[in-house]
């Protein structure tokens, strides 16, 4: 009986070293492991974070882009409004410097 009573013993003293190893593994591993695991918390809010941002400015780009084309367009108007006006001018100047010369050279051949 002794012989039994030795071997559960041998058991016990095995089966609490092999759990007194493990814990100390699972110690040693813990931390490493808590960081890890921080770590993709981290990455996964962070990148929310940054598809978020990157909706915003893409949303905010597509507006600028538009802004843009109306300005453009704006100038472009006035721009074609502005060179649509030189000609007729030039034309009104033109045409009240000729009636001017007719005015004069009428006046000048009645003259003689």
């Amino acid at each position: 009986m002794n012989y039994i009573f030795d071997a559960t013993l041998a058991v016990e003293v095995a089966v609490l070293i092999a759990v007194f190893d493990m814990s100390q593994i699972i110690l040693g591993i813990a931390p490493g492991a808590l960081i890890f695991l921080v770590g993709i918390v981290a990455g996964f809010w962070l990148s929310a974070g940054a598809s978020v941002r990157r909706g915003r400015v893409a949303g905010g780009g597509d507006s600028i882009i538009a802004q843009s084309r109306k300005e453009a367009e704006s100038i472009l108007r006035d721009a074609r409004l502005t060179s649509n006006e030189k000609p007729s001018k030039l034309s009104h100047q033109t045409e009240q410097a000729m009636s001017a010369r007719f005015k004069e050279n009428a006046l000048l051949s009645n003259a003689w």
